[in-house]
């Protein structure tokens, strides 16, 4: 059976398409660095995925969400038109205290920006606050973008998005067009799907004001832009893939590839999509457009850390160099598994209930226990394993050195 991951970090930074989808937020300390032991227990209204699997568009379905000192409960129906109820609920991470429950409105997704928890469905979101769980505002409109500094893009209309404040649901500015990568203290906006190919603009992400105009057309149908932390956007358009400096729109270097699409920024180099339907990946080196090697894109797999330089394929997980794309440590469970968490020098499978936690350097085992029964959901935050099977949730600490 082959990886499948959960959604089990909420706190995601908004920042582009990538080959995987968005990557989970490593923390150094997210993973517990030796075998963690059961420190608390805390009951939860949750249906286990065994009697899910049994309902009818009904049944208590919960999502886990981590900021780095708790754990957020989403009870809801699992999708627009279920049978509630739902309810929103904190829990500290340490000790499993009830920080604050509320019920909140019909919502199936969760999110978590600037000391702020958003929900949303297909028609509106909810914004609370993260210390108090008190409802901040609640506006239409689906929530299309978010990032770390609070600031939500929401569908405002036809073609158009608009800036809303995480704070106090102010909306910041609306522009005609579609987000097409959110990075930084900036917004890059694409024509929308139904308009015709055009130059894309990157604007303040508070204020709408534009710092410049590309000379570059964008084809929303052809097109492909993705961003990081670093100052540079890179952008596809079928034959070619470009890297531009955010902060001037000065183009820095451009390579000719063949059927360029999607871009997985990869340490050292931008990972490019290409050929029929994206089977092969192309590594261009970030630092001068340099093409280093091509491989098909089942054997480069997707991104789970760029700083241990960790991906996964469909059956196990490995860590590639970036410059060359040779396999430099490779592990792959006998079993079906899910990616529990990340951090930087640790990531934990589940197989069934047996937590595994692997080091970085070597893929070799760093600790391995068993949890006991059925797990529906898991995850890590601040240096603690956290598991739910039906309705309960349980926190799992590592123990301190012994001393002397």
């Amino acid at each position: 059976m082959g990886l499948r991951r959960r959604t089990v970090v909420a706190a995601l930074v908004a920042g582009g398409t990538s080959l995987g989808g968005q990557a989970i937020v490593a923390v150094d300390d997210d993973v517990p660095k030796r075998e963690p032991t059961l420190v608390w227990e805390a009951p939860v209204e949750c249906d286990s995925d065994a009697e899910l699997a049994t309902s009818i568009n009904s049944g208590r379905h919960c999502t886990l969400a981590f900021s780095h000192d708790a754990a957020y409960v989403h009870e809801h129906a699992g999708a627009v038109g279920g049978i509630g109820p739902f309810r929103l609920t904190a829990i500290d991470i340490a000790t499993g205290a009830l920080r604050w429950s509320h019920e909140v409105g019909a919502t199936f997704e969760i999110r978590l920006t600037d000391e702020a928890i958003v929900l949303s469905d297909k028609a509106h979101i909810e914004v609370f606050d993260a210390a108090t769980g008190a409802l901040r505002f609640t506006r239409q409109g689906v929530l299309l973008q978010h990032n770390r500094y609070g600031v939500l893009i929401v569908d405002g209309g036809p073609d158009t998005i608009t800036a809303v404040d995480a704070g106090d649901g102010v909306e910041l500015w609306t522009a005609s067009g579609h987000v097409g990568a959110m990075c930084r203290d900036f917004v890059a906006i694409v024509p929308a799907r139904s308009q015709p190919a055009a130059p894309f603009r990157l604007v303040d992400q508070r204020t709408g004001e534009e710092r410049w105009s590309s000379d570059e057309s964008f084809d929303p149908l052809a097109s492909h832009m993705t961003c990081s932390g670093a100052p540079w956007i890179y952008v596809t358009n079928g034959d070619r893939v470009i890297e531009i400096d955010s902060y001037d729109g000065w183009t820095t270097w451009e390579a000719p590839i063949p059927g360029a699409g999607l871009v997985d920024l990869y340490r050292e180099v931008a990972l490019v999509r290409s050929g029929v339907n994206g089977e092969t990946v192309v590594a261009v080196k970030r630092e001068d457009g340099t093409v280093m090697w091509e491989a098909p894109a089942s054997a480069v797999g997707a991104s789970l850390s760029w700083i241990g330089r960790l991906r996964e394929d469909a059956a196990g997980l490995f860590t590639l160099n970036p410059l060359t794309g040779q396999t430099v440590q490779r592990v792959d469970p006998a079993g079906g598994f899910d990616v529990v968490g990340v951090s930087d020098t640790r990531v934990v499978v589940a197989d069934g209930s047996v937590m595994t936690a692997y080091g970085m350097n070597d893929l070799g085992i760093a600790w391995q226990f068993d949890v006991g029964g059925t797990p529906d959901d898991y995850g890590v935050s601040n240096g603690y394993l956290v598991v739910r099977s039906g309705t309960v949730l349980r926190g799992y600490g590592a123990p301190p050195r012994p001393q002397g």
